[in-house]
């Protein structure tokens, strides 16, 4: 609740500070969101440890393990695509913006290749029963 509460309030603050030097036509509007976006991450990040550590602990040893590596990296890589994208497209770079998602939709695709394989052998191996 305490990181909600703190995200919101850094956020009204970029917000307002944003707007007065959007009307002064600053260019420095750019690294407020640039500077919000950081603080808000390692905020968020640093309460996600915990239960990232916790989760690998329950899963050593086990299958489960591999398929919380893929997990973890793909919220990873579709959270920072998405951070990344999103302050592109603030800052009037759409083009970029599009190819920072597309590269981060085949990272993703890459990382997943071989659960779909897994996946494909067993289907093959139940169907072959």
């Amino acid at each position: 609740m305490s990181t909600q509460i703190t995200v919101c309030a850094l956020a009204l603050l970029s917000t307002a500070a944003a707007l007065i030097l959007k009307g002064t036509g600053r260019r420095e509007v750019f690294f407020i969101g640039l500077a919000f976006s950081t603080a808000v991450s390692v905020r968020v990040i640093s309460n996600v440890e915990q239960s990232v550590d916790f989760l690998r602990r329950l899963s050593e040893g086990t299958e489960a393990g591999k398929y919380l590596d893929v997990l973890l990296k793909t919220a990873g890589i579709a959270f920072l695509t998405d951070l990344s994208a999103d302050l592109c497209r603030g800052a009037g770079e759409n083009v970029v913006a599009g190819c920072v998602e597309f590269a981060g939709k085949a990272e993703i695709t890459v990382l997943a290749l071989p659960l779909l394989s897994e996946l494909l052998e067993l289907s093959f191996g139940l169907l072959s029963l």
